[in-house]
């Protein structure tokens, strides 16, 4: 299972967010060793952060601490990856959403996300 970076936020700051369902399945991705993150979402989160566009209820430095507890796969891109988010058939031009759902399909997992664009594409979305 995959967070994207507002399912990775809202399971960390707003549990309530997520489904009774979703928080379930999380809960139990994580317990089991199967709940990963694409590594981007850490980038994207203290960019927009620091752009003022997010506020975080801690500094950036307690967010990366946070994500460091949980113990989480963190899933680094590779060059197969960037090929993959480059050629992916999606009209879509943020390249942290389009590295997010390679990762997802790239490792055939479901991902937590409340986009709508990324649900519209992606056919095993959870929010």
């Amino acid at each position: 299972m995959i967070l994207d970076t507002c399912g990775l936020l809202a399971w960390l700051y707003q549990p309530d967010a997520l489904s009774p369902a979703t928080r379930s399945a999380v809960d139990q991705a994580r317990t089991n060793g199967h709940l990963g993150l694409a590594a981007v979402s850490i980038w994207e989160v203290v960019w927009k952060h620091r752009l003022g566009k997010l506020p975080l209820p801690g500094s950036p430095a307690l967010f990366y601490e946070q994500v460091q507890q949980l113990r989480l796969r963190i899933h680094a891109a590779d060059h197969a990856l960037w090929w993959q988010v480059a050629t992916l058939d999606w009209e879509h031009r943020d390249p942290a959403d389009r590295l997010i759902v390679a990762t997802a399909a790239s490792k055939d997992l479901p991902l937590v996300t409340n986009d709508r664009r990324m649900q519209a594409f992606y056919h095993n979305c959870l929010w």
